[in-house]
This record gives structure tokens, C-alpha cells and sequence, in this order.
């Protein structure tokens, strides 16, 4: 391989390299969710949202339960929970 081959390889690879690493950098603490979140409610004149671990443990541990089957049920615990489903037709595909 010659040098100027040897080059544009190695400048491809660190590009390559570069679009994969840089990601693992991204927020993904619940506070870096929240902290965007808030910025769009505050956008639109809405009050900013707090992180509760409470809120977290009881929504991990309704999580848990429902791994197995996927059934979109209310816990009917003491917090509510939004639950969407949708149905595609062969039109929107």
C-alpha cells in the first residue's frame, strides 16, 4: 500500500472510529433527560418537572413485572401510567 493509499485509509478509519466513540458521550442520566425536557416545557410556559426516585424505583419494579408477557396494564398502584397502542394498517406501510 503506498503512502498517499496508507493516508486516506487511516483518515477514513479515524472518522470511523470518531462516529462511534462520540456517541457513548451522549446524556443519559435522568438528569440530563430531565434537564432537556424542562428546557422545552419552559419553551412553551409550562412549570419544570422534578426527578423522583421514588416515582423511578415503582416504575422499574412494574417494569419488572411485565417483562415477561408485555401486556400494557395499569398497576393500579398510586401513580398513573400513559399507555399507547397502535395498530398499522397496510396503508401506512
Amino acid at each position: 500500500m503506498n503512502f498517499i493509499s496508507y493516508s486516506r485509509f487511516l483518515i477514513v478509519f479515524v472518522a470511523l472510529v470518531g462516529a462511534l466513540v462520540l456517541p457513548t458521550k451522549a446524556q443519559d442520566s435522568p438528569q440530563d433527560y430531565l434537564r432537556v425536557h424542562n428546557q422545552a416545557r419552559g419553551a412553551v410556559g409550562v412549570g419544570p418537572m422534578q426527578w423522583d426516585e421514588r416515582v423511578a424505583a415503582y416504575a422499574r419494579s412494574y417494569a419488572e413485572q411485565l417483562r415477561g408477557n408485555c401486556r400494557l396494564v395499569h398497576s393500579g398502584g398510586p401513580y398513573g401510567e400513559t399507555e399507547i397502542l397502535h395498530f398499522y394498517t397496510k396503508h401506512h406501510v
